[in-house]
């Protein structure tokens, strides 16, 4: 059965409960989402230079869904994959600029510290690469020693920086 999935026109600008669901699901459904990025997509390799003195700051931040839990009420807690402690997603096919490395799982460490912000994006690397692709705790190291990539997407944001680590999917018979 196909992921219920939310698709970038369920794009919203506020925080709202009044806000009709994009989507209801039963509790413990897992839930796909296309995002766009903070900025919301303004920024691009073909404009960087020259888009920063024209950007929609209203447009900035976006929102997508939301996603109503049948059955849920105020104040109870959703919960994930125990595992995921922050930010997890996969990169689109051919994101530029590494469109060689073939589609991505990347994972976000978020810290004062820069790098005990990479520290926490490898750690939950190996958490996910345990849970989902069944390798021991050392065995997941070794192969993020070889494959992973560590790129820093935040450091405007102060006091935190943002790292994120990345695993190529390709490198996996079954992806």
């Amino acid at each position: 059965m196909a992921c219920p999935h939310i698709t970038q026109s369920s794009i919203h600008f506020k925080w709202s409960r009044k806000l009709t669901p994009a989507l209801t699901v039963a509790s413990g459904t897992e839930v796909t989402f296309d995002l766009r990025d903070g900025g919301n997509n303004q920024i691009t390799p073909e404009n960087q230079a020259t888009i920063l003195g024209s950007l929609d700051f209203d447009s900035m931040d976006p929102g997508f869904g939301p996603v109503a839990v049948e059955g849920a009420e105020p104040g109870d807690v959703l919960r994930g994959r125990p595992w995921v402690r922050s930010p997890h997603f996969v990169t689109p096919r051919g994101a530029q600029p590494y469109a060689d490395r073939g589609q991505e799982y990347a994972v976000m460490g978020l810290d004062a510290d820069l790098r005990e912000a990479a520290r926490k994006a490898l750690r939950s690397a190996i958490e996910w690469l345990g849970a989902e692709k069944g390798l021991e705790r050392s065995e997941a190291y070794m192969l993020c020693s070889v494959v992973a990539d560590l790129k820093i997407v935040q450091a405007v944001d102060m006091p935190h920086y943002g790292v994120v680590c990345t695993i190529p999917l390709g490198i996996f018979v079954d992806e």
